[in-house]
């Protein structure tokens, strides 16, 4: 029963989830401060929230303050970041890629489950080229029911810049069914 009514829940917020919904109006996205007040995006507590996928969202680091940093490869990165957050209606395998759009700087991306501290669920540093390189990308991840994800957007050094952040998958099916989910599932437990 409790698994139908979070079903329910879920399929309400994705029918009125709008990605512009998150801005006040005349809002600019990437710029922290709005009318003296802080609007989401800028730490765990402030997140922008995502009520469904797909979901795909641009932005711009620079104007955001230095709260996180994980070592996935490189460390002492004092760069800028930004926070959503997910909790899925479901387990499921997600793919989170800041490698299309309009992504301009070296960036990293880590995902923290149900806060936001060490160790980190899911991190990548420098997983495609494009346009620019050195961009980031966790391909699949796989989250399960009953948690909250937090994703961070960051840079290396003290890099920022534009983005583009585009999530997919197949939240709230059963990958357990899967012949790879056990590998997958292994490879971040």
């Amino acid at each position: 029963m409790r698994f139908a009514t979070l079903l329910v829940l879920c399929a309400v917020m994705a029918v009125g989830a709008n990605a512009d919904d998150k801005w006040p109006a005349g809002y600019v996205p990437g710029t922290p401060e709005y009318s003296g007040y802080r609007v989401g995006g800028e730490d765990c507590e402030n997140a922008v929230v995502i009520a469904a996928l797909p979901y795909t969202d641009t932005g711009n680091t620079c104007s955001f303050l230095h709260d996180y940093d994980e070592v996935c490869f490189y460390s002492g990165s004092l760069s800028p970041d930004v926070v959503y957050q997910y909790t899925p209606c479901g387990d499921g395998i997600v793919y989170m890629t800041l490698c299309t759009g309009i992504t301009d700087y070296d960036t990293k991306l880590y995902v923290y489950q149900d806060e936001c501290v060490p160790p980190f669920f899911a991190c990548n540093d420098d997983e495609c080229s494009g346009g620019f390189m050195f961009v980031s990308e966790l391909m699949p991840v796989v989250l399960e029911l009953g948690h909250t994800y937090y994703i961070i957007v960051d840079g290396y050094g003290s890099d920022c810049g534009n983005y583009t952040i585009d999530i997919t998958g197949d939240e709230g099916g059963s990958p357990a069914d899967s012949p790879t989910w056990g590998s997958i599932k292994a490879l971040f437990k």
